[in-house]
């Protein structure tokens, strides 16, 4: 269960041992609680009364904003989220002289020294804010190149933080013989993804034409009746602001207009792909569509910021850029502890350990799957080297915006899983884009990954 900023009680959720999700941004305080938040380069902080089962949980994106920002959006920023959140704990009954804290998060997605340092600044700012309000701070885990999960128990006074760093085993990594074979038999899997794809290519590419008849377009869809519930409950929810719900494809299409409503059919019929458990990558159901959503709205944001014109084609390569992971995941899940090890112990890069254990790599395979859906070339490349953007024969700006939207996801928390740590920014990237101030993006797209429904 997410929420927004607030106050709550054990007594307001009945499902004994649910956590409050608290999403990046934002904070969450209140007695017998479980809160839990996902960190990457953002920091969480656990602030909790050792005594009275009172704390909170604070996820920062930034160590410090604007006054005016900091004003509007405390919770974003490490100075103004942790003396907020000490107020609130305060304001419950907690007592300073009680107070601890656990810090956690801050990762890195460089192998070199990372001229952002958005990780480094955050843990940083943590121990300073915390240092000046008197608070001690008795676990730190911060750094490194992995995304991390924070759960605060306020009915036991228990921190658990988890990594993927922790699960792999140290060991020789056996010479296995690569899966190339398997690849020859992508197709077949391909095709079997999801039954609603096939459709929703077809009326994707008829809304592309601006004189399409928009009957027609609603009898197509409702051949298939759980696309049609998908694309009525995706068009109805909190991201597209529409002033009235929704209750039929003729009004979804009048109100959101041809181009939305185009992504709206794909975001649709990827929610099936995609609502899948893929224990190769450590994601749960719906993760990976989570951080799908991410890449794509973050895509489009940053190709605004620099005014590229295919915002639909980068909307769609930052929806599909890891939809190679799925078939990996079916076919070569047995070798996904040799490819963590090779990537901890070996210093190896994700992308590398998959293709010297596999014979190919998950971006690869998301190339062969745009390309049996016939997507257009510019998003093909998108796809193939959205982790080495400066590869890209032809459109290396389009690869590189989606690099980028992947690395700022990752840096929210919203990961694709597994990996996604060690895949690291392309330096090359931000030259390609013209850009230089990373904070301002993260900042703007916090607002986005905050609507995903």
């Amino acid at each position: 269960m997410s929420l927004k900023v607030g106050s709550l009680h054990g007594e307001d959720f009945p499902f004994t041992g649910s956590p409050v999700l608290v999403s990046p941004g934002e904070a969450a305080w209140g007695k017998n609680l479980i809160l839990e938040t996902i960190l990457g380069a953002c920091v969480g902080v656990a602030i909790y009364d050792l005594k009275r089962n009172i704390g909170g949980l604070l996820h920062a994106i930034l160590p410090e904003g604007s006054p005016e920002k900091e004003a509007e959006y405390p919770y974003r920023y490490v100075r103004s989220g942790i003396q907020a959140l000490y107020q609130e704990i305060l304001a419950l009954g907690g007592k300073n002289e009680d107070l601890v804290a656990v810090v956690t998060g801050g990762a890195s997605v460089l192998r070199e020294p990372d001229r952002h340092a958005v990780g480094a600044r955050n843990a940083l700012a943590s121990r300073r804010y915390l240092k000046e309000l008197a608070i001690p701070v008795i676990r730190e885990d911060v750094g490194g190149h992995f995304p991390r999960r924070l759960l605060l128990d306020l009915n036991t006074l228990k921190v658990k933080i988890t990594s993927s760093s922790r699960k792999a085993i140290k060991g020789p990594v056996p010479q296995e013989t690569p899966l190339i074979e398997e690849i020859q038999r992508l197709e077949e899997r391909i095709d079997r993804l999801h039954p609603q794809t096939e459709l929703a290519l077809k009326v994707w590419r008829l809304a592309r034409d601006p004189t399409v008849n928009f009957k027609n377009l609603e009898k197509e869809i409702l051949k298939d009746q759980a696309l049609t519930a998908n694309i009525l409950k995706v068009s109805n929810s909190a991201f597209y602001g529409l002033k009235e719900k929704v209750s039929s494809l003729s009004q979804a299409i009048a109100f959101l207009g041809l181009e939305t409503f185009r992504r709206v059919v794909m975001v649709s019929a990827l929610a099936g792909v995609y609502d899948r458990d893929l224990p190769g990558y450590q994601l749960e159901r719906k993760e990976l569509f989570r951080h799908a959503l991410a890449c794509a709205m973050i895509s489009e944001l940053i190709a605004r910021r620099i005014g590229i014109k295919e915002k639909e084609e980068i909307y769609i390569a930052g929806l599909i850029h890891d939809i190679g992971k799925i078939l990996l995941d079916e076919f070569a899940r047995d070798l996904f502890d040799q490819i963590i090890r090779l990537v901890l112990f070996h210093n190896r890069l994700f992308l590398e350990a998959e293709r010297e254990l596999i014979g190919t790599d998950h971006a690869t395979v998301g190339g062969i799957v745009a390309q049996r859906w016939g997507f257009p070339p510019a998003l093909l490349e998108a796809i193939i080297f959205h982790h080495e953007p400066s590869m890209a024969p032809s459109n290396p700006e389009v690869a590189a915006v989606v690099h980028l939207a992947n690395i700022v996801a990752s840096y929210l928390g919203v990961s694709g899983g597994q990996g996604s740590f060690s895949n690291p920014l392309d330096p090359r990237a931000m030259e390609i884009l013209s850009l230089d101030d990373m904070d301002s993006i993260l900042d703007e797209a916090c607002g986005l990954v905050n609507t995903i429904f």
